[in-house]
């Protein structure tokens, strides 16, 4: 998804995953279980899943915009049970 943005929305979400990797997280939300979604309320209100595991955060590899999102959640539930499975 990243890669297709312009310039100025690839930015502001990049920044917001360094942002994330010193634990500033920004506006996020607990969508279902361990499923948490960072939330951008610009463009096209872009989401990013993630979850938590062994005090580390995870980034699904599934994103998405408001008008995807159902779609999105379910996809990454299905890759929070294999990223749990692993274990």
């Amino acid at each position: 998804m990243v890669r297709k943005l312009d310039i100025e929305t690839h930015s502001r979400i990049l920044n917001r995953l360094v942002r994330l990797e010193y634990g500033i997280y920004g506006d996020y939300k607990q969508i279902k279980g361990r499923l948490y979604e960072l939330r951008f309320f610009f463009g096209k209100g872009y989401r990013i899943y993630f979850t938590e595991k062994d005090n580390k955060i995870i980034l699904l590899l599934n994103a998405g915009n408001k008008d995807t999102q159902g779609k999105d959640i379910k996809k990454a539930l299905e890759i929070i049970e294999e990223v749990y499975k692993q274990n």
